[in-house]
């Protein structure tokens, strides 16, 4: 993951004199005791990233339009192209669009490929991302911030005066003249979760599967750029886990609670690997080497030398509780999220920076009891012809037996 931070004045995007720049690796600390309008843009931003450099610690550029009317901050987690060659913002030859993404592409060489053999330069991509994009040539006058088709990067913005701020966290916004408050009303009925609202007043979601789009009148509007067509034959996931797992620049892993989902794809990466005979990641490894936290009760059998545990007691929960609450940034049911960070400490003390997860296959799969029945009284059609959508009376008679129970 990268963290990005940026900030759009108003009904000012298309002036002139925005082309070029000044861009900048690092500015001086931040001034505590200077607001926002006193401060020149890019100390601001610099400021703002330095509120999620956990996100980014290996790099960090800030591009600033020389009239401060557009700024673009980055914080890089360099996984491929561990040189400075990578460094955010990236600028287009004629000096017109000027972009910070946080992201992957996946099928990068694939692509490559096929733009320099088949296309001029469009192209798809299977990718998740969230970007912040200037296009200041004269037919366009736009920023555009957009957010991938399932909403895996974050990105949330505000709007402080005529200033729009954009970041990866809400909590960049703070040097950026943002005063948080809480919104109670989505705290109350759960609304962060299901709309563009989030924990605190004024900060929106840029929805998945939408773009910003900010106009040079000033206008700001939230545009849907594409919803789910679920595809026939779910094993075309696994295949997109092996194309990015091998030829990495940085050392991979997996985390592994021990469900289903997570056993799954360490192990289907790590057949693939051996059949295609190639490493995985940069340690020419042909298994996948699997994180997981442990609690004292469990059971000390060792299912694996490739295997790496974290114990989580109660004093852990509680020193780790704080900090885990700082960077969700909204609130949970349990307390899972607190040894989930736990266990993301762990991957950072062995330098693990890429790591395959099975998150959000329980809510697809009806892994937690809870989604059971609601799958029993109507089975899931995004499945590829799933036994329960042909055969109702199965559905039917699971269901009673399980009220039963």
């Amino acid at each position: 993951m990268c963290g990005l931070s940026a900030c759009v004045l108003l009904a000012a995007t298309g002036a002139s004199g925005c082309g070029g720049g000044v861009e900048t690796a690092g500015l001086p600390p931040y001034d505590e005791e200077l607001n926002d309008g006193a401060k020149p843009l890019a100390a601001c931003l610099k400021a703002s990233l330095d509120l999620i450099t956990h996100r980014g610690p290996d790099d960090m550029g800030i591009w600033v339009s020389p009239n401060e009317q557009v700024g673009l901050a980055h914080c890089r987690l360099s996984i491929n192209d561990l040189s400075s060659a990578g460094r955010h913002p990236l600028h287009s030859s004629d000096d017109k669009i000027h972009a910070v993404v946080n992201g992957e592409i996946y099928d990068y060489d694939g692509l490559r490929r096929e733009c320099e053999t088949v296309h001029g330069y469009p192209f798809q991509s299977e990718s998740e991302f969230a970007f912040v994009l200037y296009d200041n040539s004269e037919a366009a006058q736009r920023v555009i911030a957009a957010r991938d088709r399932y909403g895996i990067k974050p990105l949330v913005y505000t709007q402080v005066g005529s200033k729009l701020r954009i970041a990866s966290e809400a909590k960049a916004f703070l040097p950026l003249g943002w005063k948080l408050r809480w919104d109670v009303r989505a705290i109350a009925d759960a609304g962060w979760t299901f709309d563009d609202r989030t924990l605190f007043r004024g900060v929106r979601k840029v929805l998945p599967g939408h773009y910003l789009d900010i106009t040079e009148q000033g206008g700001v509007q939230q545009v849907e750029y594409w919803d789910a067509q679920y595809e026939d034959k779910l094993a075309r996931g696994w295949w997109s886990l092996f194309v990015f797992a091998y030829g990495l620049m940085s050392p991979l892993a997996s985390t592994y609670p021990g469900g289903i989902d997570s056993s799954a794809i360490a192990s289907i990466v790590t057949e693939l690997a051996r059949k295609e005979k190639v490493k995985i990641g940069n340690e020419g490894a042909s298994s996948v080497t699997c994180f997981t936290i442990a609690f004292p009760e469990t059971s000390g059998f060792d299912e694996s030398l490739k295997i790496v545990k974290k114990f989580i007691t109660e004093d852990t929960l509680a020193e780790d509780f704080a900090d885990a609450v700082f960077h969700c940034e909204h609130h949970h049911f349990d307390l899972n999220f607190v040894a989930k960070f736990g266990l993301s400490t762990l991957l950072h003390e062995h330098s693990i920076k890429v790591v395959l997860t099975g998150e959000g296959a329980d809510e697809h799969f009806a892994g937690y009891p809870h989604l059971f029945a609601k799958v029993l009284r109507e089975a899931d059609g995004a499945l590829p012809n799933p036994p329960m959508s042909q055969d109702s009376d199965l559905r039917k008679n699971m269901l009673k037996d399980m009220k039963g129970e």
